[in-house]
């Protein structure tokens, strides 16, 4: 098993996959706020980028993100992606949403 490379913060490539984390240490989440984050009808004042976000990388890597939070210490939003991507993916807005 070849060893992790950093490529980016918050990213790590390991075993031809990337996986992206991007955490904070605020207030964080109920779980049943987050169960909502990714429902496209509950709609927030943030919108529903998250929903569109988990929905697309679901068609294409048959996976989405991940969430986890808890109340008092914070969020941690991460998922995978295959390092081989397909560099021909049209990932501009307009052919993901």
């Amino acid at each position: 098993m070849e060893q992790p490379a950093n490529e980016w913060p918050g990213s790590l490539v390991w075993d031809g996959f990337i996986h992206v984390e991007v955490a904070d240490d605020g207030k964080g989440m109920e779980p049943d706020k987050v169960k909502q984050l990714l429902n496209p009808v509950a709609k927030s004042r943030r919108g529903i980028g998250l929903s569109n976000t988990n929905r697309r990388l679901t068609q294409l890597y048959g996976q989405g993100l991940s969430i986890r939070s808890k109340p008092n210490e914070g969020t941690t939003v991460s998922f995978i992606i295959p390092d081989n991507m397909n560099k021909d993916l049209d990932l501009s807005p307009a052919a993901i949403l």
